[in-house]
């Protein structure tokens, strides 16, 4: 599959290949790989879903309670917002 760049958010590029993602900040010169559900999470907040719509999205993909999905997508944000990314 050929590299897409999907968003670059002032200094953020950000770049898929075989469903997984890399987030590379051009200042800081750092990054960050997501796996193919982390690439997925993101595209959704990135289309400003929020943590209820997300978890309610990945409910209908995998066995998990919602209650463990919306903790994970919470800790999730907050690593982006950590980051600099969201």
């Amino acid at each position: 599959m050929p590299n897409k760049s999907l968003k670059k958010k002032d200094d953020l590029l950000v770049v898929e290949v075989n469903h997984e993602g890399m987030l590379v900040n051009v200042a800081s010169g750092t990054s960050s790989f997501l796996n193919e559900t982390g690439l997925y999470i993101y595209k959704l907040i990135r289309k400003n879903k929020t943590d209820n719509e997300i978890a309610s999205d990945l409910f209908k993909k995998y066995n998990v309670k919602k209650t463990e999905l919306l903790s994970d997508i919470r800790a999730f944000r907050k690593d982006l917002k950590l980051k600099g990314v969201v």
